[in-house]
């Protein structure tokens, strides 16, 4: 029979929430750390998508012998989405068909159907928490999983954490459903949420104030004067400032802070030429990358004081790198703030 609405709910939700966070993921960072203990991002992806498969094959009656050895499977395949989409269609068919009050037969120890149902739900919604602190996006799961999972997997946690599957609860006072539900499955709150904190959302003010002007330059000017070199000494165009600005921001946040090790290449930002809509379109994608890794600065640190000898981007010296705070990267990242068109000019400034 169907699932019940609520559990039918959350579920949807969760299944939304990964998706979301799986279509922002470049295939060329899988072999990246990912939120999750030793694994890579592309292993994350890969468990994550064969539990659909498991899952499906433990609703339909198989034993755990016969799921674990799927667990070498590949299914990243060409299209992690498509392969994700069909392997949870595949269980949601089985959810709504099979009797979830009937047992089957889980790795750590049996239980029913609707255990599993919302185990999935579990997995989708904290898988999808650390992939996005992986890939530095921000995690809002809604307030229909996080009071589904707080009421029905406690006891299913403590029996995985017995079986040595989760690492030990995170004591909090306080916090949100969300901030409730990472900490009591082992994860710290803060990672990958929104930050309430000043220096946060003093550097995302900023960072708007600057995008939104570059971005009303960039459209008054148009194509050919964006790209136009002005007659003086050193300078450059107004779209090679603007890309310069993304490759600031992306190695001081992207890389220094949330140790995503951004490729870059200094010098050649500021002979780039392009369209409009394109450098457009970047810095509005660079801003809706932004709040996680203030989240990171402010919750975490600099988790990347390496970068110098990974992203090979920057200027600044490495003993600079090695003592910098991310108060100072944050301001760093933000510094370049244009106000006419006639002060975007060449700066011979240390980034």
């Amino acid at each position: 029979m169907p699932l019940p609405d609520r559990t039918a709910t959350a579920l949807n939700q969760a299944e939304a929430l990964w998706i979301d966070a799986l279509r922002q993921v470049d295939p060329a960072t899988y072999a990246r750390p990912s939120g999750c203990g030793d694994w890579s991002i592309a292993d994350l992806i890969n468990h994550v998508t064969g539990g659909g498969e498991r899952y499906t094959m433990l609703l339909r009656g198989a034993s755990a012998e016969q799921t674990a050895a799927t667990r070498g499977n590949d299914y990243l395949g060409d299209d992690a989405l498509a392969e994700f989409r069909r392997h949870e269609d595949a269980f949601r068919a089985a959810a709504d068909t099979v009797d979830l009050a009937a047992p089957v037969d889980h790795r750590v120890a049996p239980r029913p159907g609707t255990d599993l149902v919302a185990m999935r739900v579990m997995e989708l919604a904290l898988h999808g928490h650390d992939l996005c602190v992986a890939t530095a996006q921000r995690w809002n799961p809604s307030p229909a999983i996080t009071q589904f999972l707080l009421d029905e997997i406690p006891a299913t946690l403590a029996e995985l954490r017995r079986a040595g599957m989760i690492d030990p609860a995170v004591e909090i006072s306080g916090g949100s459903p969300a901030d409730r539900l990472l900490a009591l499955a082992g994860r710290r709150p803060g990672t990958a949420t929104a930050s309430n904190d000043p220096l946060a959302q003093a550097f995302l003010a900023k960072t708007t104030e600057c995008f939104t002007r570059m971005t009303e330059i960039l459209t008054t000017l148009g194509d050919e004067l964006a790209n136009r070199r002005p007659d003086l000494p050193g300078a450059n165009s107004c779209y090679a400032i603007a890309n310069h600005c993304i490759g600031v921001v992306d190695y001081w946040a992207g890389s220094f802070i949330a140790g995503q090790r951004i490729p870059r290449d200094r010098d050649a930002e500021f002979t780039a030429t392009g369209t409009v809509p394109d450098i457009v379109d970047r810095l509005a994608e660079l801003q809706r990358r932004l709040p996680a890794w203030a989240d990171i600065a402010v919750t975490e640190g600099i988790r990347d004081r390496d970068v110098a000898d990974g992203a090979k981007g920057g200027t600044t010296r490495v003993e600079v790198l090695a003592t910098a705070t991310p108060q100072w990267a944050c301001c760093t990242s933000c510094r370049t703030s244009p106000s006419t068109p006639a002060t975007w000019r060449s700066r011979a400034t240390s980034f």
